[in-house]
């Protein structure tokens, strides 16, 4: 580059030497630094595309799951509630044959306490209807021992009727 007057000379020898070099430079990092450059960075993005696509795959397999087992949940309290009412009404069921059965058996004691009431009054009746006799006999055998009037007699039998009056009373 030799001065001619300040103008700048340009040897188109140089120019188009460097241009080459230049050229046959771009298609070495094209070929050799670019392309695989480019091809590493597509593959990171499409692992990173594919990783989300899984994820959200796995997302919704689990929102399935999860739905799955809310309803399996659902399920299992519904069939708790109808097992619980199930109890209840058996329990009810039971409680009423209980009740039904001690009535029963309360109506059973009383009826033989009744009968067991019947059978002792007949045997006091009886037993008062003997001890009449026997009064009755002891009473004759004093009034045979003495001599009484006739208002006597009839004052005698008149005590020994209110007497057995007040007897049957009781």
């Amino acid at each position: 580059m030799e001065g001619h007057g300040g103008v700048i000379s340009i040897s188109w020898q140089i120019l188009l030497v460097e241009l080459a070099s230049f050229l046959i430079l771009l298609f070495v990092l094209g070929k050799f630094l670019f392309k695989p450059i480019t091809k590493l960075l597509e593959n990171r993005s499409n692992q990173i595309k594919n990783t989300f696509e899984t994820i959200e795959v796995e997302k919704q397999n689990i929102e399935k799951i999860k739905q799955d087992y809310q309803n399996q949940l659902n399920e299992l309290n519904k069939k708790v509630g109808e097992i619980i009412q199930e109890a209840t009404r058996k329990g009810d069921i039971q409680r009423q044959e209980i009740i039904a059965q001690s009535q029963k058996e309360a109506n059973k004691l009383v009826e033989r306490a009744t009968a067991v009431i019947e059978k002792e009054k007949e045997k006091a009746i009886l037993e008062l209807k003997n001890q009449t006799a026997e009064l009755s006999i002891l009473a004759a055998s004093k009034i045979l021992e003495r001599s009484i009037d006739e208002s006597m007699a009839y004052q005698l039998v008149d005590d020994f009727i209110e007497g057995m009056n007040k007897e049957t009373l009781h």
